[in-house]
């Protein structure tokens, strides 16, 4: 089904676009983007809703986003997003079983290491189911733990 204008910008260290204005091509543009992390350059990936009245060639930052990084088939996702008390707040998604872990694990952003939570490494296919549910709804499904990132945190 074809929309009046895309709704999400998908950004990377590389290109930034609308998403299509295709509904169906949506789910295989998202893969694309994260099966790319690690290849050609590639380092992030990102999208962020974008206002309809917003022009086509325009491309407004938005802190608002999902993003995920990472190589080998090794990722973390993460999300920034305003809270009900008027703070922006940047959370590390991962499995349920993340609240109860303390070791890391090491993710790469480029040359750059992340220590994560083991449940917090996720595989492409979780990355995009999580880009999917946030591209519908602007949020994470319910039953992933969210590890907030308070030194990242800001003022809406």
């Amino acid at each position: 089904m074809r929309i009046d204008k895309p709704t999400h910008i998908a950004e990377s260290n590389l290109a930034k676009m609308r998403t299509s204005d295709f509904t169906e091509e949506i789910p295989g543009q998202l893969a694309a983007g994260i099966n790319r992390l690690g290849t050609k350059g590639y380092t992030y990936y990102s999208i962020y809703p974008v206002a309809p009245e917003v022009p086509y060639d325009e491309f407004p930052y938005s802190p608002e986003r999902i993003q995920a990084c990472g190589r080998d088939g090794r990722l973390t996702v993460e999300i920034k997003r305003l809270e009900s008390d008027g703070v922006r707040r940047h959370y590390t998604i991962g499995r349920p079983s993340a609240a109860n872990e303390s070791e890391t694990e090491v993710v790469y952003n480029g040359d750059s290491a992340y220590p994560v939570r083991p449940s917090e490494v996720l595989t492409p296919t979780e990355a995009i189911r999580l880009f999917l549910g946030y591209y519908d709804t602007g949020d994470v499904a319910p039953g992933w733990h969210l590890r907030e990132q308070p030194e990242f945190a800001d003022a809406g």
